[in-house]
């Protein structure tokens, strides 16, 4: 919306205030109904103070701000938008092909500076120069600087993320395993026993103390022992787990787990 012309910019105004519009080089008035759905990837109170759009129009069609982060800030969609594009241009250039973990690796690793749109081409333009059916590299450029800012933890963040994980795993392995395994549970009631012992060992937060995110150290510790379960099958992990195997992949690079396998 931000990059419509400002002459035009009255004019769609005024059809949303009167729901009515004239066609070309007729004075009848023509009643419309519809719902407009309007984009931008710019600022747009930037564009208005640049006077590129109109700030009543901006007010008009504001009833509902759905803002989405740029992929990098969300690369666990990555794999997965990645499948879905997969199953689309297979299907449209009639070829078998599957991705190769060194694939998903690189997809994990890049900032896709031009989002999904990015994605979408790498994808296609790799099953078209696909001369079999796994696609082993994705033609992607190897800057360091679009390297994913998330993987490249800091040794300090890292030895806190593995500390905070091994602590919860020995916690549960020296007061939890015992208790749990005396009672016969699956299902519901397995997870709710789980969950019950967490909460129940989580210290009372203290006020200005920093928040730890409980469920990204659970997160870690679930994946980390479904792929020591399964000897680094991540394949037999992400079905043991009901996972996307994209998904699991996603989840391994995050929290850094390639090298505790």
């Amino acid at each position: 919306i931000a990059e419509m012309p400002v002459s035009l910019q009255p004019k769609l105004l005024r059809v949303l205030q009167e729901r009515v519009y004239y066609r070309v080089g007729s004075d009848k008035p023509q009643e419309v109904d519809f719902r407009l759905l309007s984009s931008t990837n710019r600022s747009p109170f930037e564009a208005i103070k640049d006077g590129s759009l109109r700030e009543d129009l901006y007010y008009r069609i504001n009833t509902i701000e759905i803002k989405i982060p740029p992929l990098r800030d969300r690369m666990d969609d990555v794999p997965m938008l990645a499948e879905h594009f997969l199953q689309i241009y297979t299907e449209k250039y009639k070829k078998n092909c599957e991705f190769s973990e060194r694939a998903y690796d690189q997809m994990l690793n890049y900032s896709w500076r031009g989002n999904v749109r990015e994605l979408q081409h790498v994808i296609e333009r790799a099953i078209l120069l696909s001369k079999s059916g796994k696609i082993t590299e994705l033609n992607i450029p190897k800057n360091l600087d679009n390297s994913i800012s998330y993987i490249n933890f800091t040794k300090e963040e890292r030895s806190n993320n593995n500390t905070a994980a091994g602590e919860s795993e020995t916690e549960i392995e020296k007061n939890g395993s015992s208790r749990l395994s005396q009672k016969e549970l699956s299902g519901e009631e397995l997870f709710d026993e789980v969950g019950k012992f967490i909460v129940e060992k989580l210290p009372e937060p203290e006020d200005g103390a920093e928040q730890k995110d409980v469920f990204n150290s659970i997160e870690n510790s679930v994946v980390l022992a479904a792929l020591k379960r399964t000897n680094g099958n991540k394949q037999a992990a992400a079905n043991l787990l009901g996972l996307y195997r994209p998904r699991l992949y996603g989840m391994i690079k995050r929290h850094n787990l390639e090298e505790k396998i």
